[in-house]
This record gives structure tokens, sequence and C-alpha cells, in this order.
């Protein structure tokens, strides 16, 4: 019983702290509209980022230790485990069933970092390290294979919003802030339906 509540509590806790850190992504984008918030607007994205990933690793073992034991404790999963089975057995099952979607998740964040990267480092006002530190935390919450509707819904926002800068309000520069949480909480809402709807959910692990 203590394994299944710690189980639980290994499981829903990221999403939890996921919630923090987005709580917290908002807080400081506000913070430049309210005075009252002026305080987040100390966040440090970068901090965040390494927050957020040593966080996941910590429950990811976490899960993995739990797993161990509960096999441990029952008759007939305790063979799946040493001396009745090698370790490999044991850690395969935990790579594939803790670890590969956050490694995935996190391949993938740092794969659209360099590729925004790329472009500011030939178009120098394109984006800012402080905004491209924001995507790759809001890539890091939303996580694989959510990821990819975030991106191209990103790009289809930056695109829509830079005709509608140009031929309207007459402004060349794109307000990535505003356009990544934009699409971060779409994302939260639409994504799942979106890769449902193109059969892309076998991707979830």
């Amino acid at each position: 019983m203590l394994y299944f509540f710690l189980h639980q509590f290994l499981v829903y806790c990221p999403l939890v702290f996921a919630g923090i850190i987005l709580l917290l992504i908002l807080a400081s984008y506000l913070s430049e509209f309210c005075k009252k918030l002026k305080i987040f607007r100390k966040i440090s994205f970068k901090k965040l980022i390494w927050l957020l990933i040593g966080a996941t690793v910590v429950f990811d073992f976490g899960l993995s230790l739990v797993q161990y034991f509960v096999w441990r404790a029952n008759s007939f999963s305790r063979f799946f485990l040493p001396p009745y089975q090698s370790w490999d057995y044991f850690l395969s099952y935990s790579f594939f069933h803790f670890f590969l979607a956050d490694i995935l998740s996190l391949f993938s964040a740092l794969f659209f970092y360099v590729i925004f990267k790329t472009f500011k480092k030939y178009k120098g006002h394109f984006i800012s390290e402080c905004e491209l530190n924001l995507l790759f935390l809001a890539s890091l919450l939303i996580a694989w294979p959510k990821i990819l509707f975030f991106i191209p819904l990103l790009l289809f926002l930056g695109v829509l919003f830079s005709l509608f800068n140009f031929l309207v309000l007459k402004k060349g520069n794109i307000n990535w802030p505003s356009l990544i949480i934009l699409a971060l909480l779409l994302s939260f809402l639409g994504a799942g339906y979106f890769l449902k709807l193109t059969g892309l959910e076998v991707l979830f692990i």
C-alpha cells in the first residue's frame, strides 16, 4: 500500500510541479503590466530549466526505485529481478517506461532551441536570449510528443502576427513571449486532440 501511494505521488507530482512553473512563467510575463507582480520580474528562465530537468530526473529515478520494491514484494513479479533475472530486464523496463519520454522531450526541445538559435545568429534581432530560454522551458513543459504540435503552432502564430504587425501596425518585431505563452496554453488544451486526429498519439510513451 505504501508503494502504491509513493507511485501515485511520483506520477502526479511532476504535473503539479509543471503547473507551478507554468504559473511562474505567467506571473513573470504579467509582471510587465502589473506593478503588484513586479517581484516575479527577476525570475530566471535558465534556472527554471535546470530546476525542471533536475526534478524530472529525480522523479524518474524515484519511479524506478518504487517499481523495484513493488516487484520485489510480489511473489510473482520478483522473478523479474535478480537473482532470477539479470539487471538488464529491470533497467530496460525502467528506461522505456520512465526515462525515454523525458529524454525525447529534452532532445526535441534542444533541437528546436538550436534551430531558433541559428536564426538568431544570422538575424540578431529575430529573438533574444531570454526569449530563447523561455522557448526551451516551454518546450520542456509541453513535453514529447505534444511538442510536435507546439512548435508548428508557434511558427504559424509567428507568421500570422508578423503579417499583422507589418500590414496593420507597421512594425517588424515579434513579441515572442506572448506568442510562446499563447502557443503553450493552446497546446495544453488542444495538442492531445490534434495527435489523436492525426494518428500521432502512437508516439506517446
